[in-house]
């Protein structure tokens, strides 16, 4: 059986915990498993065939002892704007290393897909899970933080979603994140610029309310819909004095009838379009096609239809390199194997093919470091991790297309 080195691996240097000596973290961009080795087994490692067109076999069974320490971890459990590298950060956090004969040494390469001996069998982990328990595939973001999140907190993810976003109170996003030091930092400004009083504003989508909350601060009269009676009743509770939330099966054909035409000057949405284009699930498949048509038919002719995504390239890309000098991998954009977010083009088409143009876009960054967490500020500061959309329906001959 032929073993080989995947073409999939990098490996960046790293101090050993003591800080004595530079031991290598071997990463597989694509499953995002990794290990951290010592030198020796670098050479071990370099042994190998380079990918299955390599034409030799190393040896099994050499007498050398190799010194691992596993660091992986599924580092999206502190929240979906955690690093998400997958792997301990600091070295002096770093378990007890292993010290294995080679043919441990070679097994732990294959266990976390640095070494590969069935190619067809690698090339198959990329798929979506059928279950929280399919083990044989990786699955894209949505299922690994489904499979986690269920097996492992022990929670369901809607709970989980609202607690790595907001503080406990419910008050505020987490001053310790980047939902506070870009998202929330943003669109404060951002509706203090495109809103004040008179105006009527729908929040689609407005989970617990939170952001419903900031647009009524500038004096609009305010309603947020979302389809999760759990997060409706959090935002009565906390936000009701401030604007009106109702249970709404959005991207439903007729869900939206009992609004009137033309009846919001602006309709805003966060976070939420990517599930229109890569639903949870196929019974979480709702409409694009009836959501944009719904749009189209509440705002106003002068209105703004204004979306805030996840950034369709830097979204879960590795935060790698220094930690003033960051950089990162990119291993898909058009071809998904784990990413859930749409392309810009994609994006783009929806729009325009429904009746809208894009008036203004920009991209978030972080602009006000925080306290212990420079690596994900001067990530967040350079490379962009939310796009804004601003979108106008299309006129022809002077009015306003309504399809």
């Amino acid at each position: 059986m032929t073993i080989f080195v995947t073409r999939d691996l990098a490996l960046f240097p790293e101090m050993s915990p003591e800080g004595s000596q530079t031991v290598w973290i071997a990463m597989n961009v694509f499953t995002r498993t990794c290990l951290a080795i010592d030198a020796r087994g670098v050479e071990r490692l370099s042994s190998f065939a380079c990918g299955e067109s390599g034409t030799h076999e190393a040896k099994l069974g050499s007498t050398e002892k190799f010194t691992v320490w596993e660091i992986a971890r599924f580092s999206n459990e502190d929240g979906l704007l955690a690093d998400p590298s997958r792997f301990i950060r600091d070295s002096k956090t770093w378990k007890t290393p292993l010290t294995l004969n080679d043919d441990q040494f070679v097994q732990i390469l294959k266990k976390h897909f640095i070494l590969i001996d069935d190619a067809t069998k690698y090339k198959s982990f990329f798929g979506r899970k059928s279950s929280i328990l399919d083990s044989r595939h990786l699955g894209n973001l949505h299922d690994q933080i489904g499979s986690f999140v269920t097996l492992s907190k022990r929670t369901s993810p809607s709970d989980w979603w609202v607690e790595q976003k907001f503080r406990a109170d419910y008050s505020s996003t987490k001053d310790d994140s980047l939902y506070t030091a870009v998202e929330k930092n943003y669109l404060t400004g951002y509706f203090r610029k495109k809103l004040s009083g008179q105006l009527r504003a729908l929040d689609l989508g407005c989970g617990i309310g939170y952001f419903s909350s900031l647009m009524a601060e500038t004096g609009v009269e305010v309603t947020g819909l979302d389809p999760n009676s759990s997060y409706i009743e959090i935002a009565k509770t906390k936000f009701g004095h401030s604007a009106t939330f109702e249970v709404s099966k959005i991207g439903q054909e007729g869900d939206l009838s009992r609004f009137a035409d033309e009846s919001f000057d602006f309709i805003f949405m966060s976070d939420a379009l990517l599930f229109y284009f890569v639903p949870i699930s196929e019974k979480d498949k709702q409409s694009l096609g009836v959501l944009f048509k719904d749009i189209k038919r509440l705002l106003k002719p002068n209105g703004i239809f204004s979306s805030v995504e996840s950034h369709p390239f830097f979204y879960q890309a590795p935060w790698l390199g220094d930690l003033n000098a960051p950089f990162t991998i990119k291993t898909e954009y058009r071809n998904k194997k784990t990413g859930v977010v749409p392309t810009f083009s994609e994006m783009g088409r929806a729009f325009t093919e429904n009746g809208f143009v894009i008036s203004w876009m920009d991209e978030l960054y972080s602009t006000t470091p925080y306290t212990g967490h420079e690596r994900d500020f001067n990530f967040a500061k350079e490379f962009p991790l939310w796009v804004l959309f601003e979108l106008k329906k299309r006129e022809e001959n002077g009015k306003s297309i309504s399809n």
